[in-house]
């Protein structure tokens, strides 16, 4: 449902875009970047948006030689979608890409000027976050925190996606 709704959100955004490449928890397109904040702004499912680096295999780091960050200092999380690459060590993964990348950009780990995000899933992929996911206000009109509520609802987050899975434009009608 999450790459779903992300296709969705940014054919409604976008316009025109390619898909790249997808898999489990990840989904990579390429799209007019002054699409990012409008589809951040209503996607639901998903916790962040970047650009994408690149994609390898952990056996073959090599195509991170051809990474050029911007100025500035960086740091790289990492997150195995699903328990994924068990029989990887995240850290010693971390410690050999930020080695290669950190001959042109300084390593810092609090507050860093570039944040990039290491996914081990069927791959691993690297992207630079562009934009975290404010969900913060979907939590706040969950059920328990209205006044009166009937007690079969569904979480914002979910109905959010469903609005979003129609398609629907901006200052778009939808009857329910």
């Amino acid at each position: 449902m999450c790459s779903a709704e992300a296709k969705k959100c940014i054919e409604a955004e976008a316009g025109q875009f390619e898909i790249k490449s997808e898999g489990p928890g990840y989904l990579i397109a390429s799209f007019d970047e002054r699409a990012v904040d409008p589809i951040a702004d209503r996607i639901s499912l998903t916790h962040k948006i970047g650009r994408h680096l690149c994609s390898f295999d952990p056996s073959d780091i090599s195509s991170v030689d051809d990474i050029q960050l911007p100025e500035g200092s960086f740091a790289i999380r990492s997150r195995r979608f699903e328990g994924r690459m068990k029989d990887i060590d995240s850290q010693d993964l971390i410690r050999k890409v930020g080695a290669k990348l950190s001959k042109e950009n300084p390593v810092r780990l609090k507050d860093p000027d570039i944040e990039l995000h290491m996914i081990m899933s069927d791959r691993v992929h690297l992207f630079m976050e562009v934009r975290d996911i404010d969900r913060n206000i979907l939590e706040t009109r969950k059920v328990g925190e209205r006044p009166f509520f009937s007690p079969i609802s569904l979480h914002p987050r979910y109905a959010r996606a469903i609005i979003n899975l129609t398609g629907a434009h901006r200052g778009d009608t939808i009857l329910d």
